[in-house]
């Protein structure tokens, strides 16, 4: 209840939200209730995500073409240090 409440302001506002779960096998069912939410598609990154498209799905995420994306916690030092780097450059 608490995430859509969260995600309905931030919706409403047109922002982007990163969503970490430690869970990898939860992200479909929150990718189709995060996309009814938001009213278009995110991205989902995660460990079985080719290490190529890594860097490809946060500049998408970081240029605002996609609204959201997931990925399991233990993958969550990555993003954040593509997301240092794709910030700094």
């Amino acid at each position: 209840i608490r995430l859509k409440e969260l995600c309905s302001l931030i919706a409403e506002k047109k922002e982007k939200v990163l969503v970490f779960t430690q869970f990898r096998e939860i992200i479909p069912s929150l990718s189709t209730f995060l996309t009814t939410l938001f009213g278009r598609p995110g991205l989902e990154l995660h460990g079985q995500t080719a290490k190529d498209d890594y860097f490809l799905y946060v500049s998408v995420y970081c240029i605002g073409i996609c609204i959201l994306l997931l990925c399991g916690l233990l993958f969550q030092p990555v993003l954040l240090y593509l997301l240092q780097n794709y910030l700094v450059s």
